[in-house]
């Protein structure tokens, strides 16, 4: 039966178990043992069930540690509320492994308030946690947002003097980054005196989350100076600041490193190199990334789709959403909005329109809020609702009751490996002077050759002379002459915004 369990032959060890009923062979609790950790490593709930009837058929006595294995053996395959019968019915034969299981199950599920309650009602009971626990337990902060938990969580972990174990290190780095305090995931990871290749792609992805895209970049080029190979994790973890910059270059980098170290391209990867390349304004080589990459996620068409609205071609996201429909996969709600975004951008209403109905009936799919923001949008832009200024009116009002912000809008251009960041009138950059100097100069050249620049852009109520100041402030304009004054005339010069470009800014 064991050699079974060890081989993936469960369903022969479950023929040899039944066997032995027939014999009246008596069975070792060992011998459940071992059957019911092979269920959970293969998710076979179906035989899980089974090994546990037989259990109480042979009325085979139920010790902690056979209690400990069924608890976990449910919660490994998903049966949450069988794991949960499981475990109460222990009462004080619960073992850590047992609380540890039943934490691990309902993070499994998503339950992660489920699983911050149990952690207390451990340590109410008087069981110590160990370093399985912690891990488990940091994420369901993460998952919550919850700072204050995660601290307190941090508390305990101090107080068991396992602060620097690798694993829990690295929890602990994620919770603080996804809570928004990278700054003490950082100190963490400075602190940590052995780092595995997982603690560098936990704090480059922090700084990424976080926005803090140069100090990503700056860590992945750390990390192979101190001898720690990137894998295909760390690649993606990367990626997006490359795409969220513009820095085409070190995209370009990263994806031959990929090749030099035989890192696969698997949809993982392929994603973060298709919605690089798109950001960064090569969308054919997105398109070359997608065609040699193992259609084995949705994700992957997701991401392509998005490039495609990114660059407005709308019938390439169409004919790549038929081909989704006629592989045999489902759209979900992300597809659905790339497309409805591709035909937004292209200014497809009517095919948009089409889709946005039918969502529901042929896929199953029902219109979520960025759906209907993003028709709302389209409709705008195809001339449907112009003249309603009451109705911008109340969306603002909306805003200013709910907190919410705008995206400020900026621009990022590469010059000599360093990417620089202008907002609109900005006036932080070192070279701040030289930069207007030349965009006046600019301004007026064009001015001389018939630009007349275009008010309407500019949606502030102020006199015309600070709009047309407005104007000549906006970022595009920025880094396009911060490009000319540094680098040689017919050098290409990549501008990347993380928002529309004004009319008059082209």
């Amino acid at each position: 039966v064991r050699r079974n369990c060890t081989n993936k032959g469960l369903k022969e060890a479950m023929e040899i178990l039944s066997a032995m009923d027939e014999q009246e062979i008596p069975i070792h609790s060992d011998v459940y043992a071992s059957l019911l950790e092979a269920c959970a490593k293969h998710r076979a709930l179906g035989f899980g069930k089974r090994v546990h009837k037989h259990m109480l058929n042979r009325k085979i006595k139920q010790t902690p540690f056979l209690w400990s294995k069924l608890v976990n053996m449910y919660a490994q395959c998903g049966s949450i509320e069988n794991a949960r019968l499981v475990f109460e019915a222990m009462g004080k034969d619960r073992t850590v492994f047992s609380w540890n299981a039943m934490i691990a199950g309902y993070m499994r599920e998503g339950m992660c308030r489920d699983a911050l309650e149990l952690y207390s009602r451990m340590k109410r009971d008087g069981f110590k946690p160990d370093k399985f626990t912690f891990p488990r337990v940091l994420k369901a902060c993460g998952g919550l947002g919850n700072l204050q938990e995660a601290k307190e969580v941090h508390y305990d972990v101090v107080k068991r003097g396992l602060e620097f174990d690798v694993f829990i290190a690295n929890a602990l780095m994620d919770v603080y980054a996804k809570c928004g305090y990278i700054e003490i995931a950082r100190e963490l990871f400075d602190r940590m005196p052995h780092r595995d290749i997982v603690s560098w792609n936990t704090i480059i992805t922090g700084y990424g989350q976080n926005g803090r895209y140069d100090e990503a970049l700056v860590l992945f080029r750390k990390m192979s100076l101190e001898g720690v190979n990137p894998d295909g994790v760390s690649v993606a973890s990367v990626l997006p600041a490359c795409a969220y910059m513009g820095s085409l270059k070190q995209g370009k980098e990263i994806h031959q490193y990929m090749f030099r170290c035989g890192i696969e391209l698997n949809a993982f990867v392929g994603c973060g190199l298709i919605d690089m390349y798109s950001k960064c304004g090569r969308i054919q080589n997105a398109r070359q990334v997608f065609d040699e990459t193992p259609k084995t996620d949705l994700a992957l068409w997701n991401a392509m789709i998005q490039g495609y609205a990114l660059h407005g071609q709308g019938k390439s996201a169409l004919e790549l959403f038929n081909e989704i429909v006629l592989s045999g996969k489902k759209p979900d709600h992300i597809t659905l909005l790339s497309f409805l975004y591709a035909c937004n951008h292209a200014g497809m209403a009517s095919e948009g329109r089409k889709y946005f109905y039918s969502m529901s009936q042929n896929y199953g799919v029902t219109p979520g809020v960025e759906h209907y923001a993003c028709m709302v949008d389209l409709l705008g832009r195809a001339g449907f609702l112009a003249g309603r200024w009451e109705e911008v009116d109340r969306v603002r009002r909306v805003m200013r009751v709910k907190g919410l912000k705008r995206v400020a809008g900026r621009c990022w251009i590469e010059v000599k490996n360093r990417v620089h960041t202008f907002l609109v009138c900005d006036t932080w950059h070192p070279q701040s002077d030289q930069i207007y100097e030349k965009l006046e100069s600019l301004i007026k050249q064009i001015k001389e050759a018939g630009y007349v620049p275009d008010t309407n852009f500019v949606l502030h109520d102020v006199d015309e002379e600070k709009k047309l100041n407005i104007l000549c402030g906006h970022s595009v304009k920025l880094a396009l002459a911060f490009g000319l004054i540094s680098t040689y005339p017919g050098t290409l010069r990549q501008i990347t915004k993380n928002l529309r470009v004004c009319g008059d800014c082209p």
